[in-house]
């Protein structure tokens, strides 16, 4: 070799099934080539985990923080992950670390509606089931870039998995229903002017109301999301009939500024679907995906 001159490296094919991961400081390697972890180095741990390659995974507090750090676009990729990839791998090490510490001598229902609306705890009982309500915090998401469908799915699974991080031994319905004319979402009213402004908006037109429902066990690692559809059709409403309908129902609580199940038959002319699907949970459905679940 000439000193002050470098020969060209030759290439070799290297297998990567033989390359081992670097042995990080504080541990040991075994004969049979895994690590040994000493007690007292639980930041060696920690350090090497963070170091290993990781599968991709679904990154739910995207979910649950949106619209905090989530684009529609990222959000909307999240949902085609979470409903088609395979449930086992949407769980990380912190959910597994909540449900570990969850309190496990407590009797637990064995449905929880994560809803505190009173219209679907009474379509619920018709299903002749026992359950518990726990009224889910997370705030709705309306987003104009995403379709009802989108909107009420991520809806519906945001609600049910904060109440399952507390109660992973139950079973939890979460809900969302969503009016729409054509793109246009109509969720609760901020106030009577915006409530008017739906109204008027749907009156003498057919609209669709989507109920997306989201069946969620995380102690057995089993999801299901389903939505229905309903076609309403509105009564050509004037100005009076629609300030008389306001002055008898209150619509703030409600989707599209209505409840068919109050004073509908003043504005609504027919439907074409589940009923209760158009009042917050499509029993019918509802009643052939439990059975499926055998509850």
């Amino acid at each position: 070799m000439v000193r002050g001159k470098l020969r060209p490296k030759a290439r070799v094919a290297v297998d990567v099934r033989r390359l081992k991961p670097q042995t990080p400081n504080g541990m040991k390697r075994t004969n049979s080539g895994s690590f040994r972890f000493p007690v007292r180095s639980q930041t060696a741990i920690e350090a090497w985990r963070d170091k290993q390659p990781r599968a991709q995974s679904i990154n739910h507090s995207s979910i649950i923080q949106y619209p905090l750090n989530s684009s529609p676009v990222s959000l909307r990729r999240l949902l085609q992950m979470w409903t088609e990839q395979d449930f086992d791998s949407m769980f990380s090490m912190s959910d597994a670390s909540v449900m570990a510490r969850s309190a496990m001598n407590l009797k637990l229902p064995a449905l929880i509606l994560a809803s505190g609306s009173p219209r679907r705890s009474e379509l619920l009982q018709q299903l002749d089931l026992q359950f518990k309500v726990v009224i889910s915090e997370v705030p709705e998401i309306h987003h104009d870039d995403l379709t009802a469908l989108e909107v009420s799915r991520i809806n519906a699974y945001r609600k049910a998995r904060v109440v399952a991080k507390k109660f992973p031994d139950a079973l939890v319905l979460g809900a969302d229903t969503l009016v729409y004319l054509d793109e246009t979402l109509f969720g609760k009213p901020a106030s009577l002017e915006a409530a008017y402004e739906m109204l008027q908006r749907l009156q003498g037109q057919t609209h669709q109301v989507v109920t997306a429902i989201c069946l969620l066990h995380l102690r057995e690692r089993r999801q299901k999301v389903f939505t229905e559809t309903t076609a309403v059709t509105f009564r050509s409403l004037d100005a009076v009939t629609i300030r008389r309908y306001l002055n008898r129902v209150n619509p703030l609580d409600k989707a599209g500024a209505y409840a068919i199940q109050e004073q509908g038959d003043l504005i609504v002319e027919k439907i074409a679907g589940s009923f209760s699907n158009v009042v917050g949970l499509p029993v019918e459905r509802l009643r052939t995906e439990l059975q499926a679940w055998s509850v």
